[in-house]
């Protein structure tokens, strides 16, 4: 079966399915008949995003210095 993804629409909600503004997974058909009485509206896939170079990777494995920032106190306790 072919399964899609979909937004539920603002102010609408599928008994059963999700609420409004949940992104969920339907067959097709079901995904098709929601869409035609406007309660859903289908997500595209996300392009997979290209990894990074490993020049990229190798740079920032290579050891940065990060320093360690703490917070001073606010008030300094009287003795």
């Amino acid at each position: 079966m072919n399964e899609v993804k979909v937004r539920i629409l603002p102010l609408k909600g599928i008994g059963g399915v999700g609420n409004a503004g949940d992104v969920v997974t339907m067959s097709a058909a079901d995904a098709e008949m929601y869409v035609r009485d406007g309660f859903v509206e289908v997500v595209p896939d996300p392009t997979p995003l290209p990894s990074a170079s490993p020049q990229m990777e190798e740079r920032h494995l290579e050891g940065e210095d990060h320093a360690i920032m703490k917070p001073q106190a606010k008030r300094a306790k009287r003795k």
